[in-house]
């Protein structure tokens, strides 16, 4: 069973948590859910299903980053080079000094 009940109640008769499988709180005032409790029942599955679903985005964001993983390569001597020599050096290439 399910219910959807505002905070005060809540803080007023916290054995409704023994009555209901999955608990809406809601902030009656401006209508905003603040969350949802789950009952011992179901809490295993719900944190298995929480847990994957991190680690997909986990994952999605990982490969967003190997995307650009080795786009940019660099020489052997520029590797340690402060900003103001690449710039230096990117601009007499790009006026064919080097």
């Amino acid at each position: 069973m399910t219910k959807k009940i505002g905070i005060r109640e809540l803080a007023r008769n916290i054995k409704i948590l023994d009555e209901y499988d999955l608990i809406e709180i809601e902030d009656k005032k401006t209508k905003k859910s603040k969350g949802i409790f789950v009952s011992n029942k179901y809490a295993d599955e719900i944190k298995k299903l929480i847990e994957e679903k991190e680690k997909r985005e986990k994952e999605e964001r990982l490969k967003r980053i190997l995307k650009f993983a080795g786009s940019i390569e660099m020489e052997e001597d520029l590797v340690d080079k402060d900003i103001y020599t690449l710039r230096e050096v990117a601009a007499k290439r790009k006026v064919g000094e080097e």
